[in-house]
């Protein structure tokens, strides 16, 4: 009984590293005129070097669901990767979405449309993580730019 258990963990633990990773990333906050009471640098203290925009999970989920979510004034934009590759369609059901029905929710409407960007690949997700303020999408690893970092 022993050995079937640890078989079994065995080969879930390696059906889990096999699985792609996805990395979700947001845009970084635009950085803030100077004040004449701002801190020095050196005396300011941040939780993260990297200063990416407030957003939550049931964010990412409502904004992918087709519901309008907005940061400060602005609409969020989800960028996605529509076909079946296995990194998008994991990502996906782990937060119980349906990649069929984010195809068809982004090509229904106007206002999704607006908040749900579809591209094609990791180069042009990084380019629609640049693009759109404020953003998020996910990626196969860590980058780190001027417009976006990683979130989670």
């Amino acid at each position: 009984m022993f050995m079937v258990t640890w078989s079994l963990l065995n080969l879930a633990h390696a059906e889990n590293l096999s699985q792609p990773r996805a990395i979700w990333h947001c845009s970084r906050n635009l950085p803030e005129p100077p004040s004449a009471n701002a801190m020095a640098p050196q005396d300011e203290f941040k939780l993260s070097s990297l200063d990416t925009i407030g957003v939550t999970l049931s964010d990412l989920v409502d904004v992918y669901a087709g519901f309008d979510v907005r940061i400060g004034n602005m609409p969020l934009v989800g960028c996605f990767m529509p076909g079946q590759d296995t990194m998008s369609r994991h990502l996906l059901e782990s937060l119980s979405l349906k990649p069929h029905v984010l195809q068809k929710l982004s090509a229904q409407s106007a206002i999704v449309l607006g908040q749900l960007v579809p591209v094609t690949d990791e180069e042009h997700m990084q380019i629609c993580l640049s693009k759109y303020f404020p953003s998020f999408g996910y990626l196969s690893s860590e980058v780190i730019s001027e417009k976006f970092a990683p979130c989670f």
